[in-house]
């Protein structure tokens, strides 16, 4: 393992030298891995778009409404340029906010590690329990739904490109945007990332061109627009917590990076694959998203919680982990040391592509400081745990819809 640790200080040394302009300046001092800095600079409600709810039972579009963001920096840090993390709460997309627990958590602890770091809003259903019935009972309006809130987190990214090009108040460097989040959040910074092509999965085209087709609708009134100036593309990696795509096809050869984390017994989002009851809406979780990165050539990681459940990631525990792991990984990105691409499930990418060896009881990987039962047991539990999902429906969140706890 030695040898290993050695072998990436060394990568990011060798980058250090050809990014002095840029975020990676700070590479080789610990920054984007440690905790830098001791404390950290909140700027909250910061507006960086408009748009408006739609009622599914009557096709109603509501008020616009005004999307905000928080972000946190490192206090008293003095680098020209950061890299910016975006960082999007879950809920079933019914309920939640940017400042849920898990969210404040994740963008204090980047921020201290020298990044700028944004908690952002993103359209929730309406609450009309007809229109949630609307949603949950048709595919066609959950997806709906998944396009709207990435059209709202693109048009968060625009608002971070434009700041970097004119005034730097944040300071950003817009070469290095990480986008993540959990659950619906983790959903939402997928389809972002990985979509490039309105017409790239059939499934979400109609919602694409209902909704201002891949960059979405989502803006500042003029004269302040940005939709047509800025774009959200050129993702720099993204932190998947319990998320999924409908389809893994449109992870792809030239996307970005992909950290992810997950129970592998999640009763919410299916670890795998699974339908879910009755929307007849496919997600496919981080086991499917981690082998099809590697067949993408991506460099990914999976830190899999064996038997854990969806919840599972943001325990206390767990969560510390998966931070101080999401930051190792990000780290070569920023200061443009090449990552190796894992190909084998369940391993942790710097070791399976370097040779190296996990420890484990009995010689089995450890992931997430957990031994992953052997493969015939694992898939069994997989198996069934996909079965209960398909049974049960359960997606929706704490509404006796479909769902119950935190979920998705």
């Amino acid at each position: 393992m030695s040898k290993i640790v050695c072998l990436w200080v060394c990568l990011v040394g060798l980058a250090w030298s050809a990014h002095a302009q840029s975020a990676g300046s700070a590479c080789g001092s610990g920054r984007y891995v440690n905790d830098v800095f001791a404390s950290v600079k909140t700027t909250p409600n910061v507006v960086f778009g408009y748009n408006s709810v739609r009622n599914y039972a009557t096709g109603v579009e509501g008020d616009t409404a005004a999307l905000r963001l928080d972000v946190y920096e490192p206090a008293g840090d003095a680098a020209a340029q950061r890299p910016l993390l975006l960082f999007a709460f879950g809920g079933s997309f019914v309920k939640g906010t940017r400042t849920n627990a898990e969210v404040v958590t994740i963008c204090q602890s980047f921020a201290k590690k020298g990044y700028v770091a944004a908690a952002i809003d993103y359209r929730l259903l309406n609450p009309d329990l007809a229109s949630l019935g609307a949603v949950y009972d048709k595919q066609a309006n959950l997806v709906d739904e998944v396009i709207r809130a990435a059209a709202d987190m693109k048009a968060a990214i625009r608002y971070f490109k434009r700041d970097a090009a004119t005034s730097k108040a944040f300071r950003i460097d817009p070469t290095r945007i990480f986008v993540g989040g959990y659950s619906a959040g983790a959903i939402t910074a997928l389809q972002v990332a990985y979509t490039e092509s309105i017409t790239e999965n059939p499934v979400t085209t109609n919602a694409y061109n209902a909704n201002g087709g891949l960059e979405g609708n989502t803006d500042l009134p003029a004269p302040k627009s940005l939709l047509g100036t800025y774009d959200a593309s050129g993702i720099a990696g993204v932190m998947n917590i319990a998320g999924g795509v409908n389809n893994t096809a449109i992870v792809s050869a030239g996307n970005p990076p992909l950290y992810s984390a997950q129970g592998d017994a999640d009763e919410v989002v299916p670890y795998n694959c699974a339908v879910l009851q009755p929307t007849q809406f496919n997600i496919c979780g981080s086991g499917a998203l981690q082998p099809a990165a590697a067949t993408a050539g991506l460099a990914n990681q999976l830190h899999a919680i064996a038997s854990g459940n969806h919840n599972s990631p943001v325990t206390d525990t767990e969560y510390t982990q998966i931070i101080s792991e999401a930051a190792a990984f990000f780290q070569p990105l920023i200061c443009a040391a090449p990552l190796p691409v894992a190909r084998a499930l369940h391993l942790v990418g710097v070791a399976v592509a370097l040779g190296g060896r996990l420890p484990g009881k009995g010689g089995r990987a450890v992931v997430g400081g957990h031994a992953p039962a052997k493969a015939g047991e694992r898939d069994g539990q997989r198996r069934g745990a996909d079965e209960r999902l398909k049974k049960r429906g359960r997606f929706a969140d704490n509404l006796g819809i479909l769902g119950v706890g935190d979920g998705a």
